[in-house]
């Protein structure tokens, strides 16, 4: 018999070997992201407690103690209580996803302290680590995947945030989601599912925190751009159009539902604007220009939103820098939409009178993901134009800077929020803080 194979057998070990070669090559980063995934529970269960909780974690709590108690029903009777008397806190009807995940949490759990919506922050803290590694695997590449859970596991912003009873790590996770089902419905068009869960999730998330807004009319425009883009037939366009104009009617009615009616609903109008005032607090330590946010990511997280919004620059711009390795021919404009929902979601809260670095948290995985395709993009431009020697020493200098990024961020929320027990991320606490020390 002749030692050469038949034609069918060779293509067959050819295929066996190129699965083979691929899958080893995904075995390194898979082991990174399930590392880091416990990384990030666990800093997340060592650096649980708090010292003290601020009236507004007690106001939510106090709430969900009312809704697991009456259900929806409480809203209509608090309602009532704060146009009649102006005794009792503002109501906060516009977040009752929000107010009713805390209820639920605190059935789930038994607690009815803040414990129970820090609980809520955590598990929404760690489902958007999760979520961020997914996309950035499957949508750009499994080291992106890594980079980016790196960002987020050891973030001061999202670690503080983990263990307060907010809403931010919960609309963190909530927005993130919106653009997860956006961008399966942009490289999927035929298959309406994803276009209908983009709207089911974006309806709920509405109603968390306001500032879902803005993920939700961009991921409105970028469908109706997109309908537009390829058959260009109106009645394409205007579907999603209509579909961002029921889901905005279908959670005011709601919300005008659990006033109690239009007329509680106008009265408690009315009086937001008085509820809502300026306070000490708020001049003091939540208004600024746009050096608020520069300075404040500058002390607590510098590197990853430097990369971040470099690479969103990159994206919009069409750079063959960021083109990269992608695992998938949407990779490109994954980033160009995240790209542009970071920068307009920064030029909005810059704008915005009052701020808070908790503000921008359904940009934290957006931002890591960015910062992650920049970094593994240009060493891989790079391998292609320098000597191998020279290209290995590369990387093992980049993962050397990028850990050492990742001990000192983690050292920070250390320092400022465990040490120092800063309890917001205002950013003259720590710009105070830090003078302090000098």
């Amino acid at each position: 018999m002749s030692g050469r194979s038949a034609p069918g057998e060779a293509t067959s070990r050819s295929g066996t070997s190129a699965a083979s070669r691929s899958g080893r090559s995904t075995h390194g980063p898979l082991a990174a992201c399930v590392a880091l995934f416990v990384l990030a529970v666990t800093l997340r269960v060592v650096w649980f407690g708090v010292p003290e909780r601020s009236p507004d974690e007690q106001l939510y709590s106090k709430y969900g103690r009312g809704i697991a108690t009456e259900g929806l029903a409480w809203f209509p009777r608090t309602v009532a209580m704060y146009d009649d008397t102006l005794e009792f806190s503002y109501p906060w009807v516009h977040r009752v996803a929000f107010l009713s995940l805390v209820a639920l949490s605190q059935i789930v759990t038994g607690r009815h302290d803040p414990v129970a919506g820090e609980l809520l922050s955590c598990t929404a803290s760690i489902a958007m680590v999760a979520l961020a590694g997914v996309l950035a695997w499957n949508l750009l590449s499994p080291w992106c995947a890594v980079l980016a859970m790196l960002f987020l596991a050891v973030s001061p912003l999202d670690l503080a945030l983990a263990r307060r009873a907010w809403q931010d790590d919960v609309v963190a996770f909530a927005t993130l989601l919106i653009a997860a089902l956006l961008l399966k419905a942009l490289s999927r068009p035929r298959e309406r599912r994803w276009r209908i869960a983009f709207f089911v999730v974006s309806g709920v998330t509405l109603l968390i925190k306001e500032s879902a807004l803005i993920p939700f009319g961009l991921g409105v425009l970028a469908l109706a751009s997109d309908a537009w883009s390829r058959p260009r037939d109106l009645r394409r366009v205007v579907l999603p159009l209509a579909g961002g104009a029921l889901v905005t009617g279908v959670g005011v009615g709601g919300v005008v539902a659990l006033c109690g009616g239009l007329a509680p609903a106008r009265a408690l109008l009315a009086m937001t604007p008085a509820a809502w005032a300026p306070d000490d607090y708020l001049r003091e330590y939540q208004t600024g220009g746009v050096g608020y946010y520069v300075t404040g990511l500058r002390i607590l997280q510098p590197v990853p939103w430097l990369l971040g919004c470099v690479a969103a620059l990159l994206a919009l711009a069409g750079a063959p820098l960021l083109r990269g390795p992608w695992r998938t021919a949407s990779g490109g404009r994954a980033l160009r939409v995240l790209g542009a929902y970071v920068l307009i979601f920064l030029a909005v809260s810059c704008a915005y009178s009052s701020k808070n670095m908790r503000f921008l948290s359904p940009i934290y995985a957006p931002v890591a993901m960015l910062a992650a395709s920049l970094v593994v993009s240009t060493l891989v431009w790079l391998r292609a134009r320098v000597p191998s020697a020279a290209w290995r020493g590369g990387v093992a200098l980049a993962s050397g800077l990028l850990l050492f990024a990742a001990w000192s961020d983690a050292r920070r929320f250390d320092h400022y929020f465990n040490q120092l027990q800063i309890q917001d991320l205002a950013t003259p606490w720590f710009t105070k803080a830090d003078a302090r020390k000098l």
